[in-house]
C-alpha cells in the first residue's frame, strides 16, 4: 500500500534519498496484518532509521515525512485487521468445540426402541396371563369324571331259561331304561367332547398367538440393543472425528494468535516511532527511548482454548438381552405365569455391529 500511494516525485526518489527509508517502504509494501515477523522487521528497520536522525546521521526530509505519514495510517488499519482477525480465530475455536457438543446420542431413538420392547413384553404377558385361563378352561371342559361315574350303568343279567313270562316282562323293562340311560350319556358324552375339542383347539390357538407374541417382544429387545449399539458407535466415530479437527484448527490458531500478538506490538512500536518526530528535537530522545522500552498488554488477543468435554453413551439398559441367563430370569422365570405355560425357546440376537 505504502509505494503505490506515495507521491510520484516522492516514489521516485524514494531510492536515492535513503537506503534504510527504501527497505522501510519495501516492508511495508509486503507486511500482511498477520505477519508479525514482517511487522516486527518494519518495527527494527524504523528504529534504526529514526536513531539515525535523532543521532543526525540522517536529516528528516519531506519524503520521509510523507512515508511516516502514510505508514501511521496503514498502521491503524492493520490494527483493525488484527483485532478482527483475532475474533474469526476466536469463532473458528467455539465453533470447533460446538462440533464436539453436536455429537450426542440419538436419545429419541434409543427411548423409540425401547418403548417398542417394552410394549411387546407387555403383550407377551398379557397373552400368557390369557393362555393360563384357556388352559383351565380345557381342564374344565375335558378333565371331569364325576359324570361318567354316575353314568356307570349296572350289570343286568338275563332271565332264567325256564323265566315265567312276567318275570321276563320285568327284565325286559329294565333293559328299556338302561337303552334310554345310553342314549342319554350318549348325547352328553358327544356335547362334553365337542366342548373339550373347542377348548382344546382354543387353548392350541392361544398357544400359537403367543408365541408369536413372545417372537415379537425377542426380537424387539434385540433391535432395542442394535440401536443403542449403533447410536453408540456413531457417537463415538462423531466425537473422534471432530476431536482431531479441534486439535488441528487449535494448533492452527495459535500460530495465528502467536503472530498477531507480535504484529499487534510491532504495530505499536511503529505508530510510537512514527510520532517521535511529531515533537521538538529536543523531546525526541526521551520519545525514542520510551517506544523502544514500550510494555504492552496484549491479552486482549488472548485465544480461550477448549479441552474436549467428557462425553458418555451408556450402553447399560441393553447389557442384558435375549437369551442371556439374566435376562430369561428377569423376563420369563420370574414371573407366575411361567410355568404353567408353554413358552417357546427363546431365539437369541444376532451379533450385534457396532
Amino acid at each position: 500500500l505504502l509505494l503505490t500511494q506515495l507521491s510520484p516525485a516522492a516514489a521516485s526518489s524514494l531510492a536515492v534519498t535513503s537506503a534504510g527509508l527504501e527497505r522501510l517502504a519495501a516492508l511495508a509494501v509486503a507486511a500482511p496484518s498477520g505477519d508479525g515477523n514482517r511487522l516486527t522487521g518494519m518495527a527494527t528497520e524504523l528504529q534504526q532509521l529514526a536513531a539515525k536522525i535523532i543521532n543526525g546521521k540522517e536529516h528528516m526530509t519531506e519524503l520521509h515525512k510523507e512515508v511516516f505519514d502514510r505508514m501511521r495510517e496503514d498502521m491503524k488499519t492493520v490494527n483493525t485487521t488484527i483485532a478482527s482477525d483475532h475474533r474469526e480465530d476466536q469463532a473458528e475455536v467455539d465453533r470447533a468445540l460446538q462440533a464436539i457438543l453436536d455429537c450426542a446420542p440419538n436419545q429419541t431413538k434409543f427411548d423409540s426402541a425401547a418403548k417398542y420392547a417394552s410394549e411387546a413384553e407387555s403383550a407377551h404377558e398379557e397373552c400368557r396371563l390369557q393362555e393360563l385361563k384357556f388352559a383351565s378352561l380345557v381342564k374344565g371342559a375335558c378333565g371331569g369324571t364325576d359324570m361318567f361315574e354316575e353314568m356307570d350303568p349296572p350289570c343286568i343279567k338275563g332271565p332264567p331259561a325256564d323265566a315265567w313270562p312276567e318275570e321276563l316282562r320285568g327284565y325286559l323293562d329294565a333293559l328299556r331304561e338302561q337303552i334310554q340311560k345310553a342314549r342319554k350319556w350318549n348325547a352328553t358324552i358327544s356335547l362334553q367332547n365337542a366342548e373339550c375339542e373347542n377348548a382344546e383347539q382354543q387353548y392350541f390357538e392361544k398357544i400359537a398367538e403367543c408365541n408369536v407374541s413372545q417372537a415379537h417382544f425377542e426380537m424387539g429387545s434385540c433391535a432395542y440393543r442394535q440401536t443403542v449399539a449403533d447410536g453408540c458407535a456413531a457417537f463415538e466415530a462423531c466425537r473422534a472425528k471432530h476431536i482431531a479437527e479441534q486439535s488441528e484448527i487449535q494448533e492452527a490458531v495459535g500460530v495465528s494468535e502467536a503472530g498477531r500478538k507480535a504484529g499487534y506490538k510491532a504495530v505499536r512500536q511503529i505508530i510510537c516511532l512514527v510520532e517521535v518526530f511529531e515533537v521538538s528535537p529536543e523531546e525526541q530522545p526521551a520519545r525514542y527511548d520510551a517506544c523502544t522500552h514500550l510494555s504492552l498488554d496484549t491479552s486482549h488477543l488472548d485465544i480461550n482454548y477448549h479441552k474436549a468435554p467428557p462425553g458418555d453413551c451408556d450402553t447399560t439398559p441393553v447389557d442384558q438381552y435375549p437369551c442371556l441367563g439374566d435376562w430369561i430370569g428377569a423376563h420369563y422365570k420370574s414371573k407366575d405365569w411361567y410355568e404353567r405355560s408353554q413358552i417357546a425357546d427363546c431365539v437369541p440376537c444376532a451379533i450385534v455391529k457396532g
